[in-house]
C-alpha cells in the first residue's frame, strides 16, 4: 500500500489493515496518549501478511494531497506474494485508475483491463484455496455490470468463485450506497464506507477528522469477516466462504442500483457454524468439447441439522 510516503501522508494502508485486523493496546503510540483507547478490527486475532505495492511520487498536488503511483504488475505481484506467504484471504483496496476518463465507457474499459490483469493471481488463489476481496472503486459508476468483454468471458467463473467485490454504504440518514461507490451486478455486496474510522479520542492522530470514506475501507470489513469464518470453520473453501458472506447479507440497502445486499457479520458467522464439519465435495473435472454441449453431473449433498446456538 502507500504507507511508505510517511505516516502523515500515507495512512491508507494503515486504516485498511486496521479495519480488517487492527489490534492496539498501547496508548503510547499516539500523540494524545492521555486519552488513547484500544483498537479492534473485525478480526483482531488475524495473522496479517503485509505487502507494499505502492510507489510514492514525491509531489503534493494540493495542500495535504499526495500522489502515489501504482502499476498493475505491482498489484498482481502483491496478491501472489500474500497468497504464497499463506494468506487465506487477501484484501485489495486498489483498482484501475479512471481519474482521467471522460465517460463511463472509459471507466468500464479500464476496470475490465484491471480485472483481466489479475487473472493470474486468481489462478494462484484457486490452487492455494484462497479468497481475494476487491474494493469496487470510487469513480461514481453505477452500471458496472460486466466482469470482462465477451471474448474474455471464460474467466468469469474463476473470478466469481475466488473473489468478492465490495461497494460502500452510508447510514446517513438511511442505509444506501455512497454517491461515489461503484455499483452494478459485478459488485457482490456493500459494507460501511462513509465517514468510518477509529473515532475514539486519541486513537487516530493521522487524520484530524478521525474518519475516512471509500470502498477501500468497506472491503477490509468483508475481509475481516471472511477471516472470522475461517477461524470458526477451517474446512471452508473460498467459494463456500463467498457464498456464506453474500447469501447471509440481507437486501437492506435503499438504492435503485444493484446490489442491495449489505454485509451482516453476525448472520455470516451463524451460517459458518451451521456448516462446521460439512465439507464441500470436490468433483472430477468435467470437460466440454463444444460451447453448446450438455452433460449430466451428479452432485452429492449433505444437509446440515437446523438451528445454531
Amino acid at each position: 500500500d502507500d504507507d511508505s510516503a510517511g505516516a502523515e501522508k500515507g495512512h491508507h494502508g494503515l486504516w485498511v489493515t486496521g479495519f480488517a485486523a487492527g489490534f492496539v493496546d498501547d496508548p503510547s503510540n499516539y500523540i494524545d496518549s492521555a486519552t488513547a483507547t484500544n483498537v479492534r478490527g473485525v478480526n483482531s486475532t488475524s495473522n496479517v501478511v503485509m505487502v507494499d505495492v505502492g510507489k510514492p511520487m514525491m509531489s503534493e498536488v494540493s495542500p495535504g494531497v499526495y500522489i502515489t503511483k501504482l502499476v498493475i504488475t505491482d498489484v498482481l505481484r502483491g496478491i501472489k506474494t500474500a497468497i504464497n506467504k499463506g494468506a487465506k484471504i487477501v484484501n485489495v483496496s486498489i483498482g484501475a485508475d479512471t481519474a482521467s476518463c471522460k465517460d463511463d465507457v472509459c471507466k468500464i474499459k479500464r476496470q475490465k483491463e484491471f480485472r483481466l490483469s489479475n487473472i493470474g493471481a486468481l489462478e494462484i488463489a484457486r490452487k492455494n484455496k484462497s479468497l481475494v476481496v476487491f474494493a469496487a472503486g470510487n469513480d461514481y459508476l453505477k452500471t458496472d455490470n460486466e466482469l470482462f468483454t465477451d471474448t474474455e468471458d471464460e474467466y468469469s467463473a474463476l473470478w466469481r468463485a475466488y473473489s468478492i467485490v465490495v461497494g460502500a454504504s452510508t447510514n446517513s440518514p438511511k442505509l444506501t450506497d455512497v454517491d461515489f461507490s461503484r455499483m452494478g451486478s459485478v459488485v457482490d455486496l456493500l459494507a460501511p464506507g462513509d465517514n468510518i474510522g477509529f473515532s475514539q479520542a486519541g486513537v487516530d492522530v493521522i487524520v484530524s477528522s478521525h474518519t475516512g470514506r471509500g470502498t477501500s475501507y468497506a472491503a477490509p470489513l468483508v475481509t475481516g469477516a471472511g477471516s472470522l469464518l475461517y477461524s470458526l470453520n477451517g474446512s471452508l473453501l473460498p467459494p463456500e466462504t463467498k457464498h456464506i458472506i453474500t447469501s447471509s447479507a440481507g437486501e437492506t440497502v435503499d438504492t435503485t442500483y444493484s446490489p442491495k445486499k449489505h454485509l451482516d457479520v453476525d448472520a455470516a458467522i451463524r451460517s459458518a457454524k451451521l456448516l462446521d464439519h460439512i465439507s464441500l465435495s470436490e468433483l472430477p473435472i468435467v470437460k466440454f468439447t463444444s460451447k453448446d454441449q450438455k452433460k449430466s453431473v451428479d452432485l452429492p449433498v449433505t444437509i446440515p441439522t437446523s438451528g445454531v446456538s
